[in-house]
């Protein structure tokens, strides 16, 4: 197994997913991934979602790609894949960069302000994701106890190995606010800073993600908690079975750059432009 890696453009802005934000009276579009605006200039700031570039047909995004979606917002509920739909407002994600502290004045260069980004042990940045349905925060406010991270838990339903199931680590919604996380939004359009991606402090670290890449056609999404183990395996966002069918249960599984692992952004403003390769403009 090999492993790829590049340098992402100046701090990553918005490596994995894209990014929206929130703001009270929300959103009044209809539609979900990315709402379909290229260059908003209101609130929500941008849009987000991540798609699988391996397992679809032609110009993707579009009805063959399996796309990163959370049909049940609920604490603990499944991340799964589906078809990818514009409509869809379970699709529809908000990325922050992880900061060891924040201060001064924040841009898009500097998301961190005059604190410091935080790094893996590889160098990446690190990312948490949350569940932001037409860009709305599920608690109603950023740092709300209810809203929902891309996080992963451990169950014992792999295959049998010695009269036992085997771990799997799958993709859950899990509380963002766990382990004391503070979120600061993103910066909107119509100002020298817009498009400033959101960041985060104190995460839990079983919600933090780095890319890597390129690998094919995109790039593979690693869980930093689960990656820094002693055989130096990262464990990756993978859609799992042989025939990769909408619906089935993400996984966070040994990297083996296989076109079920790799991925890509759909972002529509501000820095998902930043990153090269990697993203795809909204549709």
């Amino acid at each position: 197994m090999r492993r790829r890696f590049i340098a992402l453009a100046a701090a990553l802005a918005l490596a994995v997913l894209g990014v929206t934000a929130w703001m009270a009276g929300g959103a009044d579009a209809t539609t979900g991934t990315c709402l379909n605006i290229a260059t908003p200039i209101s609130q929500p700031i941008g849009c987000g979602g991540l798609y699988f570039s391996g397992l679809g047909t032609g110009i993707q995004p579009n009805g063959t790609s399996l796309t990163l979606t959370a049909p049940n917002p609920q604490w603990n509920s499944h991340v799964v894949t589906a078809v990818y739909d514009p409509a869809r407002s379970d699709q529809d994600w908000t990325v922050y960069q992880r900061c060891n502290s924040v201060g001064g004045v924040r841009s898009v260069a500097s998301p961190c302000g005059t604190g410091t980004p935080t790094l893996d042990p590889d160098g990446q940045a690190e990312f948490v994701a949350e569940i932001t349905p037409l860009g709305h925060h599920l608690g109603g406010a950023i740092n709300n106890s209810a809203n929902l991270c891309l996080s992963v838990e451990g169950v014992h339903n792999g295959p049998l190995v010695h009269h036992h199931h085997a771990l799997r680590w799958r993709a859950v919604a899990r509380t963002c606010d766990t382990g004391g996380a503070f979120f600061y939004a993103g910066i909107p359009n119509g100002g020298a800073d817009a498009g400033t991606t959101g960041v985060v402090t104190s995460p839990n670290f079983w919600q933090t993600w780095s890319p890597f890449g390129p690998v094919g056609s995109g790039f593979v999404f690693a869980n930093n908690a689960l990656s820094g183990n002693v055989f130096n395996h990262p464990f990756v966002l993978d859609v799992p079975g042989s025939s990769h069918v909408p619906g089935a249960w993400l996984l966070a599984y040994p990297e083996n750059d296989q076109r079920n692992q790799v991925a890509r952004i759909i972002g529509c403003t501000g820095a998902p432009n930043q990153i090269t390769p990697g993203h795809f403009d909204c549709p």
